[in-house]
């Protein structure tokens, strides 16, 4: 079968380069990087003399392993991506195309032919948005079945590979949508890896980033099939967006968009950052990285004079903010630090806490409530999560309204409780209960100093440590 295969090798004069594999010469630790590695270079030169069929049969005999240099007018798309494969396939099919496939250990490897003097490059995005390793002719080779278990799919096809189509041709970067496909592939990436979030991240914030940059809605249809790929729901995708153009036809503010930016910037995503520096270059040419016109100092704040909490709006962290006995909701506010700089004050992402938010509109609407039976409902809420006697529950629940307002003047201090019993007895549960209506609860089962210092310091939070033995924690 080995003897067969590379006689048609021969036959369709492709030139062989001997790889190290697992020969005891070269790699008696079988490792799999170094397998794939020549054992001699010079390939790519014109007085490259190839081994014949004689020396690859031995060479094989050893372990030695065989690739085969792409050749003149061959080009071959490499990915180990069961994405990538899936559009790739769904590509060949839509074109009516069979191209000769080579089934890697971990990926496939479609020949084609293609004049367009494609560099081999690793990672370079299509036309169609996703990344793709391109193995160019008289560059690169590649290891060929029946080496170390790959076999071929449509071989007879070999002899006569099917055109590279536009789809798969390296992206261009000067055209704002195949940039824009680029980005959504990347977003995806970090959503699968739960870097981002799909309703806060990427249905509030990207949607906003993606209409302030001028796509339209059949457009963002196609950049979020990219990013939730097998679980797009267009019907959702639509009423999102609809969601968003109505708030734009309002007048209101349609907030998300440098919640999305900030967001890719604070954890650090390189990948998708390039795409949006790309899109940023095309809005505004001539200008460097920073957007036009040059935004003030971004600086996080949970906690400033006359705010009264934060709050969700549409799904993102805003600042509440008691204005003229009527409450406001900013998701930002401009200002100038201690120094005199002009900052740009916004509340941290949600990944920086831990509590949850109340809904903006719902604080508004209790605000103007009556709230006189306010104490019996904390008493009625806390009661059925354990049993302690009537002066113990008041205690409890003064608490949980005192945390509230823990920074007015006439407060000089916060007592601790202490939830003291024999195992299972309801003491956790009672803790967990007050956090949940306590002004910014953090259940917290360690004593880390930086997670403490951080908690009280910036988001002034109600912590409960829930712990056994914990004086030995803090003594250790």
């Amino acid at each position: 079968m080995m003897l067969e295969m590379f006689r048609q090798y021969e036959l369709l004069n492709f030139d062989a380069v001997l790889l190290k594999g697992y020969s005891a010469a070269y790699n008696s630790l079988k490792d799999y990087r170094t397998a794939k590695e020549p054992c001699h270079n010079g390939f790519m030169k014109e007085n490259y003399v190839p081994p014949v069929l004689d020396d690859i049969m031995k060479w094989c005999a050893a372990d030695g392993w065989v690739g085969w240099v792409v050749a003149p007018g061959y080009h071959i798309i490499d990915t180990e991506v069961p994405y990538v494969i899936k559009i790739i396939e769904f590509l060949c099919r839509k074109n009516d195309i069979t191209p000769a496939v080579n089934i890697t250990n971990r990926g496939r490897q479609y020949v084609f032919t293609s004049d367009a003097g494609l560099l081999g490059e690793s990672e370079q995005f299509t036309t169609l948005g996703v990344p793709v390793t391109y193995r160019a002719s008289g560059r690169n080779y590649v290891i060929q079945p029946p080496i170390n278990g790959r076999t071929w799919l449509n071989y007879e096809s070999l002899a006569n590979p099917p055109k590279l189509s536009d789809e798969l041709l390296p992206y261009e970067s000067k055209d704002p949508y195949q940039v824009g496909l680029c980005l959504s592939y990347t977003v995806g990436e970090a959503y699968l890896a739960k870097q981002l979030s799909g309703d806060v991240d990427v249905d509030m914030s990207f949607m906003a980033f993606l209409i302030e940059e001028g796509f339209s809605e059949e457009q963002i249809s196609d950049f979020f099939h990219l990013v939730f790929r097998d679980e797009f729901d267009s019907r959702r995708t639509a009423a999102m967006y609809q969601r968003a153009k109505e708030k734009i036809a309002s007048g209101k503010v349609l907030r998300g968009a440098g919640s999305f930016i900030h967001k890719i910037k604070e954890i650090d995503l390189k990948r998708v950052q390039r795409f949006i520096d790309e899109l940023q270059r095309l809005k505004y040419p001539g200008k460097r990285k920073k957007k036009a016109p040059e935004d003030p100092k971004i600086v996080l704040k949970a906690n400033f004079p006359g705010l009264i909490d934060l709050v969700d709006d549409d799904g993102v962290p805003a600042f509440l903010v008691l204005h003229n006995n009527k409450l406001e909701v900013y998701h930002t506010i401009n200002t100038e630090s201690a120094e005199g700089e002009k900052i740009t004050v916004r509340p941290p992402g949600y990944t920086h806490f831990s509590f949850r938010l109340a809904p903006a509109e719902e604080v508004k609407n209790w605000f103007q409530a009556n709230d006189d039976n306010l104490f019996n409902d904390v008493l009625a809420f806390l009661r059925p999560c354990a049993y302690l006697t009537d002066e113990q529950w008041l205690i409890c629940a003064m608490y949980v309204l005192l945390t509230w307002i823990h920074d007015h003047r006439d407060i000089r201090y916060i007592p601790m409780l202490l939830f003291y019993a024999v195992q299972e007895r309801g003491k956790s549960r009672t803790g967990k209960a007050m956090l949940f209506i306590c002004y910014r609860g953090v259940h917290c089962v360690d004593l880390r100093e930086t997670n403490l210092f951080r908690y009280s310091e910036e988001l002034h939070a109600t912590l409960f440590l829930d712990m056994m033995n914990l004086w030995k924690k803090a003594e250790h």
